[in-house]
Order: C-alpha cells, then sequence, then structure tokens
C-alpha cells in the first residue's frame, strides 16, 4: 500500500516502528494528557469506579452487621433460656439443678448478693 512506502520501506518491522513512534509522540504530548484528564470519558469511568467500591462496602458493612444481629439474636435467646431454667429450679437443692450455682462467687468477681451462675 502507499502508506507502507511512506513509513519507510514497506516492511512490517517499519510499520511496527512507525507505529510505536507515533504513540511515543502522543504520550509525551501534554495537550493530549490534558484532554484525557479533562475527559468526559475518564471522570465518568473514575466515578463508575469509585460507586462500584463504594457499593462493595456498603454490602460488606451489610453483611457485617447482619452476623452481628444474628449474634445478638443468638445470645438472648440463649441467655432467657439459661434465666428460666434457672428461675424454674430455684427451689432445687443445689445438686438437682441443671445449672449449678458457682460456690466462690467472689473467685468469679462477684460482690453483690444471690447466687452466681457461669454457663
Amino acid at each position: 500500500s502507499s502508506s507502507n512506502s511512506a513509513a519507510g520501506t514497506g516492511g512490517v518491522g517499519d510499520d511496527a516502528a512507525s507505529t510505536a513512534a507515533l504513540v511515543d509522540a502522543l504520550v509525551e504530548s501534554s495537550s493530549l494528557c490534558d484532554s484525557l484528564a479533562d475527559s468526559e470519558l475518564l471522570t465518568s469511568t473514575t466515578t463508575t469506579i469509585n460507586t462500584a467500591e463504594q457499593k462493595e462496602r456498603e454490602q460488606q458493612l451489610f453483611e457485617a452487621y447482619a452476623r452481628l444481629n444474628e449474634l445478638g439474636k443468638d445470645f438472648f435467646y440463649h441467655a432467657k433460656q439459661y434465666g428460666q431454667i434457672i428461675v424454674a429450679e430455684v427451689g432445687l437443692p443445689d445438686d438437682m439443678k441443671t445449672i449449678k450455682p458457682i460456690r466462690d462467687a467472689a473467685a468469679m468477681g462477684g460482690v453483690a448478693g444471690g447466687a452466681k451462675y457461669f454457663a
């Protein structure tokens, strides 16, 4: 083709060298860099990336809070069950209780009156 002969000997290597030289010249051009930095495409792409990252962070937080919520519900359920057992067995001798009171409450940090339980 006529463009091959204008670039040099017309071989594939000359086309590649010419293309590389053209790319180098364009990249070094400050006007090209300025127009890329100001381009709407770059701005919209950056916005899309930031939005995706924000959505991913929000999803991760949502999942963490959902797990924390389930943990809280599980704790409440079990605490209620233990409390019901302790209250139901308040009149039984300690050796017959499902959940035994701790004999040395001071060792557990207990200072208030009443039996201490650790399950």
